[in-house]
């Protein structure tokens, strides 16, 4: 029963990604994306709130 438990567990959370997945995941990983200015308001208003909260 927990070997059964264990290989569902490890089917539902284990991504395979083909060789073209693996290139495009290390190529975002290297060279991210410039934040949008929506995120770097967010990104300032958390900071903001998270001053205040101590």
């Amino acid at each position: 029963m927990a070997s059964a438990a264990r290989r569902i567990l490890e089917d539902s959370t284990r991504y395979v990604l083909s060789q073209e997945d693996v290139v495009a995941f290390s190529m975002a990983m290297d060279t991210p994306p410039s934040p949008t200015a929506r995120a770097i308001k967010a990104a300032k208003d958390y900071h903001s709130r998270e001053a205040l909260a101590d």
